[in-house]
């Protein structure tokens, strides 16, 4: 399949019950399990994920992520109770990862409401 490696794997059902037709609830480990084996085996490495899904990264963080890409995303801290960086900082500890491949602002009008943000996410 032609440009697979452009294909990214969203997560937010891994820690919530999310979706219109879903029906079944959260994703179980061992079919997290069996779709990271799939990525793997077809050359998807990008994955995304946020600390605002629930706990879809301290799932994700129990299984070897070495082989992808990671993109996370932050919440404004007057709905998380977190600032950016503790956001930044508890989403790699909890995805196990030492850095991630890029990091959004998952409510972009954060950031134009917040400019020091700004300054965060840009070091």
């Amino acid at each position: 399949m032609a440009n697979i490696e452009k294909i990214g794997l969203g997560t937010v059902q891994f820690g919530v019950d999310y979706g219109i037709s879903n029906s079944n609830g959260k994703t179980t480990l061992n079919e997290v399990n069996k779709i990271l084996n799939y990525c793997k085996s077809s050359v998807i490495t990008t994955i995304d994920t946020a600390f605002g899904y629930g706990e879809s990264e301290k799932v994700l963080g129990s299984f070897d992520l070495n082989e992808f890409d990671i993109i996370s995303k932050f919440l404004p801290s007057l709905i998380t109770g977190k600032n950016l960086s503790k956001q930044f900082n508890n989403s790699l500890a909890n995805l196990g990862v030492e850095r991630f491949y890029g990091y959004m602002a998952h409510r972009p009008l954060d950031l134009l409401e917040n400019p020091e943000q700004w300054e965060l996410i840009s070091e």
